[in-house]
């Protein structure tokens, strides 16, 4: 039998901002709760949105010390 891992952005800082935003994952404190209760397709969907945040981070960041 396979081992398979279970699916989870978490990248173990666990730190809140002022907006309720993980600084590690960068899923909101409501995703966060969520995310046991989500189907697959649904963690995969926010996977792909935990994509996009991080690109836009970057981006954002790259514009700020430019």
């Amino acid at each position: 039998m396979k081992n398979m891992q279970k699916l989870s952005p978490c990248q173990g800082v666990c730190e809140l901002d002022l907006r309720d935003q993980c600084t590690g994952c960068l899923r909101f404190l409501s995703e966060i709760a969520a995310w046991p209760g989500l189907t697959a397709a649904q963690q995969l969907t926010l996977m792909d949105e935990l994509d996009r945040r991080r690109l836009q981070q970057t981006a954002q960041s790259r514009v700020i010390t430019s």
